[in-house]
């Protein structure tokens, strides 16, 4: 049997097993596209950008959760200033903000 079939039964894979065939598939990415990097390979600061810019602020706009997701933002912009200290925000982190559009709900 050629290779391609095999690669498509894992009855017919030989001494690998059917779950180890379908790892590999997982691990490969579909028609060649680019696997986004894992979000434990990111810095805290980023992760604590995507959740307020893709997350907490689309969910403001929920009545019975806007509460929470005000606090939620509040708490993140406080882990983005250094040392937890009262000031600004930090310029890398406003330019990230307005590049997504959402610097003026959270600023």
């Amino acid at each position: 049997k050629d290779r391609r079939s095999r690669e498509s039964c894992p009855a017919s894979a030989g001494p690998r097993s059917a779950s180890a065939v379908a790892d590999d598939d997982l691990r490969r990415p579909l028609h060649g596209a680019a696997l986004p990097a894992p979000p434990w390979e990111e810095t805290r600061d980023a992760l604590a950008v995507d959740l307020v810019a893709d997350h907490l602020v689309k969910a403001l706009r929920i009545a019975q959760v806007r509460n929470n997701a005000a606090f939620g933002i509040q708490e993140l912009l406080k882990l983005l200033r250094k040392d937890g200290a009262d000031g600004a925000m930090p310029r890398w982190a406003k330019k990230e903000f307005e590049k997504r559009g959402v610097y003026d709900v959270v600023a």
